[in-house]
């Protein structure tokens, strides 16, 4: 699907002007868009719309784009956000705009939107490309959901900024060492993801009960991620296998000596 951020704009309300009015007062002709747009009939505020735009088309783009750009609508409730989203939508429609270019990454914005709409991020893991499910604590393979990482088996990290866990390369999987290893494991190395902030803000937005997503302006949803693999020699591996082949040394000579 071109834009999954339509699934938002499906109308589930048939609330009136009158009953609008009888809410908050007499509304303005742009007030009765962004309102029914907030009460989630969108088809009303779709005929609302181009009378509206006709006669105020320069005070609407400079309330959208320069009055109250998008980080302004972060501290309001979600459904003014996807409100504000979808009379954008009528406003590149109305002057037969693309909705986005896909020789460009998406904005902010249509990042937000599309979380919203339950697209889920990504992370790539050594050229793998991982689903992020914060909500069941997982990563899947996109490919192969069946292969999941469990993040419970992760732990945070000493700056409590990410998550770590060892990985094998081939299968894919979180890898834990034995705790009585003599030697470094083959194809694995200790992977490090970003904390959920990160990972998924919308995730933590929905899961902290938010009504507004304010949490984005210093945790915006990005794309692009990837974990980081730490060559096993950086880690405190080579140190425990030292103390396991020293504690075997002494057994073996304890054997000896009896």
């Amino acid at each position: 699907m071109d834009h999954p951020e339509d699934v938002l704009f499906q109308t589930t309300s048939n609330i009136s002007i009158p009953e609008l009015e009888e809410k908050y007062g007499e509304l303005l002709p742009g007030d009765i868009v962004f309102k029914m747009a907030e009460h989630k009939n969108f088809e009303a505020a779709k005929a609302a719309f181009k009378p509206w735009f006709d006669a105020n088309a320069f005070d609407i783009h400079y309330f959208l784009h320069v009055a109250f750009p998008f980080e302004e609508w972060l501290e309001d409730p979600i459904d003014s956000f996807i409100a504000r989203s979808f009379v954008m939508k009528l406003l590149d429609e109305y002057n037969d705009r693309p909705r986005a270019d896909r020789e460009r990454p998406l904005s902010t914005e249509a990042l937000t939107l599309r979380r919203l709409a339950g697209e889920l991020p990504h992370l790539a893991i050594d050229e793998t490309d991982f689903t992020v499910d914060w909500k069941n604590r997982e990563l899947r393979e996109t490919a192969n959901p069946s292969n999941k990482l469990d993040l419970h088996a992760m732990e945070l990290s000493p700056q409590e900024n990410s998550y770590l866990s060892y990985y094998h390369l081939a299968d894919r999987k979180n890898y834990v060492p034995d705790e009585f290893m003599i030697e470094l494991p083959q194809n694995v190395m200790l992977l490090e993801i970003p904390h959920e902030l990160i990972l998924d803000p919308v995730a933590v937005i929905q899961e902290q009960g938010l009504d507004n997503l304010s949490l984005l302006r210093n945790h915006p949803v990005l794309a692009g991620l990837s974990g980081k693999l730490i060559p096993l020699t950086e880690t405190l591996l080579p140190q425990i296998i030292a103390e396991n082949l020293l504690t075997q040394e002494q057994q073996v000579k304890s054997k000896i000596g009896r």
